[in-house]
């Protein structure tokens, strides 16, 4: 989680760590970002929850962005939370 005010260089800490793993790794490998803010979002929107109308469990933003993120990628996936 990266956690900041605002100009204090959050962003380039993320495009660096970006950088830093395309750069170590090796294979050629491409290192995505996709970003949430969680501070905008209800709890039930952000992970989900269950519908007593359906009865089912609704997915959140979070499991959405989580799938699609693993989806992306053949090798480990990294999630980053940004928030002020």
């Amino acid at each position: 989680m990266v956690v900041g005010g605002p100009c204090v260089g959050k962003t380039s800490c993320i495009q660096m760590l970006l950088k830093t793993l395309c750069a170590a790794d090796g294979s050629g490998s491409v290192y995505r970002e996709l970003r949430l803010n969680p501070m905008s979002l209800i709890v039930d929107k952000l992970f989900g929850g269950f519908s007593w109308t359906t009865s089912d469990w609704v997915d959140g933003v979070f499991p959405v962005l989580l799938r699609r993120a693993t989806r992306l990628s053949r090798g480990p996936s990294c999630v980053t939370f940004c928030a002020k």
